[in-house]
């Protein structure tokens, strides 16, 4: 914003610049396009260390005669009407307001959008429990890179931030003189924006005419997924030993997604931009989001300078600059929406469900998905004229879609398994982070059916499970159950709780959080609140099912606190 001559006040709680790639200990990037605005800027670990880093972006913003508050936190906003006025700021002399044209909301947790009274999401929007791994990093003397995963922190609940930051420090070895001052979240609160971007969007490579960003990843999320593509996903052997199977690449972002509904004034970036929860592993990598803040604070000076709402900004305009600067790509200058896909595209996409090429197949799983209006009819049709394996591949995505007459291939093929499958990593930092299995997409499927008697077959599958299988295979049968909604689960539900193992997860009370095994408290208690909440929606048996939500609603970490009260909120009735 300053390079383009606007007057610019940087407002950081910290004491220094950069954030997650400075203070955060993240001093090297993983992926993310090395292009435009982010080749300036250095990283520490191998341009001189934090300090050097921090300094370089003081600098920068001294050159263009910027102002810098540290240990100064944006805390609200001034409304004029449906605008963003300014941003109610607390410092260390007192608490004001700073009157903006524009102002960009970086707090990576949508604080000000969400003051301001924007829609915003958290997880996956309140039907499941999901959160990618978060960490609070040693900090040893000399050392610029420190990559963290073994707590859950919702950063918008102030008991779960201090429980993290206390029980850390209460816990660190002799060895480490310090931890870190910033959270490794990698998933926060989010706005509603004006669109949402979607991860079969960037599979399928979706263009816009307002593109701002252009990132690169592998898939590389700390937590397990939302969407039912993952279960769906085509394996091969290769994939079932692969570090990172799900499928990455390079995607766009459109300047909706920094703009909360329903608000102006006000532009949002880094994790609290709009999207789905799956999407953000594709978008997140320091380079782009460096892209990102350069992009957002060259539309807010042209915004200013204008004096116009920020919907009315001169996309081109800016897009040509960014192409200048080396941001984008030229072609986005004539991009449109590629979406509606054409007709031609998902009859092929349907075709090619079944293509031995595993990336070809998954891609096509992805157009099926998006395109479900279109291709539902195609799919039901190809259901109907095949056999053998090609017949269930049709029948995995009709489950999931609600169609009862898939009902009895997908149970046949059921039965017909012996054993649990071997789980499939999603990443090597968290424990939990694994993607659905081929066995547990055959039961996530039949629950979609909505068929009761579909119910034996899973239970056959519940009795099997013990506190030593990976998570998956729990949710696959929870998500399952609570679908179908049958009083015959909740005996066979409350006997698994009650395996060794698998209860008193809940921390009510503050906890050594960095040695083992506290760092590895999070397997268990997603198990348990995700089969408790099962057990709960399919009637509950002897009250077991309400007493561990009712238990997770006084825990620490806000993820699970909230969950349970939710859930406690809706009627457990079944049919």
């Amino acid at each position: 914003a300053g390079r383009q001559g606007a007057r610019t006040l940087v407002v950081e709680y910290l004491e220094g610049l950069g954030g997650t790639g400075t203070l955060g200990l993240i001093g090297r990037p993983w992926h993310g396009k090395d292009i435009g605005f982010s080749r300036e800027v250095p990283f520490p670990a191998t341009d001189g260390g934090v300090e050097h880093k921090m300094e370089w972006y003081r600098r920068e913003l001294e050159r263009v005669e910027g102002e810098i508050w540290l240990g100064a936190m944006g805390c609200g906003v001034l409304m004029a009407g449906e605008r963003v006025a300014g941003a109610i700021v607390v410092t260390p002399q007192g608490r004001g307001v700073v009157l903006a044209g524009v102002v960009i909301d970086a707090t990576g947790n949508a604080d000000l959008a969400a003051a301001a009274g924007a829609p915003t999401v958290y997880g996956d929007g309140g039907t499941d429990i999901a959160l990618q791994g978060s960490g609070l990093p040693a900090r040893p003397l000399g050392q610029a890179y420190v990559n963290t995963d073994y707590l859950l922190v919702e950063e918008a609940d102030v008991r779960d931030v201090w429980a993290a930051l206390v029980g850390v420090r209460q816990s660190r070895p002799p060895q480490v003189y310090d931890v870190g001052t910033l959270i490794h979240n990698r998933e926060r609160r989010r706005i509603v924006g004006d669109h949402v971007l979607r991860y079969l969007d960037q599979l399928v490579g979706r263009t816009y005419p307002d593109t701002l960003v252009h990132s690169e990843s592998n898939y590389d999320s700390h937590g397990y997924p939302s969407q039912p593509f993952f279960a769906l996903l085509p394996h091969d052997r290769a994939s079932r030993q692969a570090t990172h199977p799900a499928p990455g690449g390079s995607c766009f972002t459109p300047y909706r997604c920094l703009l909360p509904q329903g608000v102006d004034g006000l532009l949002v970036t880094g994790l609290g931009m709009s999207m789905e929860r799956d999407a953000s592993a594709m978008v997140r990598m320091q380079r782009d989001l460096q892209n990102q803040g350069y992009a957002a604070g060259a539309a807010a000076a042209q915004i200013a300078a204008r004096g116009v709402p920020t919907r009315q900004l001169d996309i081109r305009e800016l897009q040509r600059h960014l192409v200048d600067v080396g941001n984008l790509p030229e072609e986005v200058l004539d991009h449109q929406d590629s979406f509606p896909l054409d007709e031609s595209q998902v009859v092929e996409a349907v075709e090619m469900l079944l293509d031995a090429d595993r990336q070809a197949a998954a891609r096509a799983l992805a157009v099926v998905l998006v395109e479900r209006e279109r291709a539902e009819p195609l799919l039901v049709s190809a259901y109907r004229r095949s056999q053998g394996e090609p017949r269930l591949t049709y029948a995995r995505i009709l489950g999931f879609w609600g169609h009862g007459e898939v009902a009895v291939d997908l149970r046949a093929a059921l039965e017909a398994v012996d054993a649990w499958d071997d789980k499939i990593l999603q990443g090597v930092m968290a424990e939990y982070a694994h993607l659905p299995t081929p066995v547990d997409a055959l039961v996530m499927a039949l629950g979609g059916t909505g068929q009761r008697r579909a119910v034996p077959a899973i239970l056959r599958m519940l009795e099997k499970l013990d506190a030593d299988q990976t998570l998956s295979h729990h949710r696959a049968c929870a998500l399952a159950l609570e679908q179908l909604g049958a009083p015959a689960a909740a005996e066979p539900l409350a006997r698994l709780l009650n395996k060794p193992g698998m209860r008193g997860h809940a921390m009510t009370a503050l906890e050594p959080r960095y040695q083992a095994p506290a760092r590895r408290r999070r397997k268990g208690a997603l198990r348990e609140i995700v089969l408790a909440r099962a057990l709960y929606r399919c009637g509950d048996w002897q009250g077991l099912g309400e007493a561990i939500l009712r238990e997770y609603t006084t825990d620490l970490r806000g993820l699970f606190a909230g969950h349970a009260r939710a859930v406690l909120l809706t009627p457990n009735h079944v049919n």
